[in-house]
């Protein structure tokens, strides 16, 4: 052995790592005293792991290495975070004992990512617009609106709405108009422009969009303003090809439901798939609360893209909704069914998760979290 450490350091090697699968230093030590050139030592204590590192110090060992002890660490702890998760079918009591997912952008130095991406990539045309319905109180959420919609609630530390206007401003969105109601003096985002639905009560989401009707131009970005969602779910959008798509949940019997709320499932030509299909789009069928469960192949998020062709319809078709008697309680559900009597191709964007609506405490929660 020492002929060819001999050899190794005659050929200009910089180190030496010598290894011993005894449970004791016995050989190393012993090859350590014999070693009398100037390349230092390295050695793996894998086997005669309780050996204090003052022994291998004044044996003259430059460098120690426990190589697979993190990763050895991160497997005993990933079967345990497993077990838990698969006994309790929930992850509430492992969410506190974990790295935050801030700590993984931070490891991963997503800022840094980001602001190449912004600098590297080619830039889109400043033609998008957004529109944020963010009328009503959110009354379920009790004194946190007393003064406020809950759009305007904070977020860790940021108010809803304003991360949402910054996410759309994060694509080079030209316009965000924002269409406040219930507590409208307490309703602002920078860079945004406002409406106001002073009849905001007891009316539903028709009558918010048709107060900023006249936004209803070119590229266009239709969005609930009590909904968080992760970055790429936008930037998916953009790129997806249609003149009207929505984003919908496929894993929608994930999240909680109530009866009491009112829910968009959707259904479409066919359900979501793990498999790359590039060239079978899917398309809405139907949307509503009365979708048969069997039926259901996800729920609308409150996130839709128009192009300049799609928006023009939609827009016609708010239009003619607008004459009917019932228009100040009519929703979004009803102005996609219209459009799909119509004959209108809406594409669906399945999503996975990745997002979540703030309607109660409990939501509120879940979105400090999430942020």
């Amino acid at each position: 052995m020492l002929r060819r450490a001999h050899l190794y350091a005659d050929a200009g090697a910089d180190a030496l790592l010598i290894h011993s699968k005894k449970s004791t230093p016995d050989q190393v030590l012993a090859f350590a005293r014999a070693w009398t050139r100037p390349v230092p030592l390295v050695i793996v204590p894998t086997m005669y792991y309780s050996t204090p590192v003052e022994v291998f110090e004044q044996a003259g060992i430059r460098l120690v290495i426990w190589a697979n002890h993190n990763a050895r660490a991160a497997i005993t702890a990933m079967q345990r975070v497993s077990r838990t998760i698969f006994a309790e079918r929930s992850v509430a009591n492992v969410e506190d004992q974990i790295a935050p997912v801030k700590e993984i952008f931070r490891l991963q130095n997503a800022a840094e990512l980001e602001a190449a991406e912004d600098r590297y990539l080619p830039r889109r045309a400043e033609t998008l617009n957004a529109i944020i319905l963010a009328a009503s109180r959110g009354s379920e959420l009790g004194a946190a609106t007393a003064d406020r919609p809950k759009a305007m609630i904070p977020v860790a530390g940021v108010p809803l709405l304003h991360r949402l206007v910054g996410q759309f401003r994060a694509v080079r969105t030209k316009q965000v108009t924002v269409v406040r109601g219930y507590a409208k003096d307490h309703v602002t985002a920078p860079d945004a422009e406002f409406v106001d639905n002073d009849e905001y009560e007891g009316t539903g989401e028709l009558l918010s969009l048709f107060k900023a009707r006249h936004r209803l131009e070119g590229d266009v970005i239709l969005s609930f303003g009590d909904i968080l969602f992760r970055r790429y779910i936008l930037q998916n959008l953009l790129t997806e090809e249609g003149d009207l798509i929505l984003v919908a949940d496929a894993a929608w019997q994930a999240r909680r439901q109530r009866d009491d709320y009112y829910v968009d499932y959707i259904r479409a030509t066919r359900p979501h798939s793990l498999r790359y299909e590039p060239d079978e789009p899917v398309w809405l069928a139907d949307i509503g609360p009365k979708i048969p469960a069997a039926e259901v192949h996800g729920e609308w998020i409150g996130l839709l893209r128009g192009t300049p062709a799609g928006t023009a319809r939609l827009r016609d078709a708010l239009t003619e909704l607008s004459a009917r008697d019932d228009f100040r309680r009519l929703r979004f559900d009803d102005l996609l069914r219209h459009l799909l009597a119509q004959g209108a191709k809406i594409r669906v964007l399945y999503i996975t998760g990745h997002w979540l609506d703030v309607d109660n405490l409990a939501d509120l929660e879940a979105a400090q979290a999430f942020a």
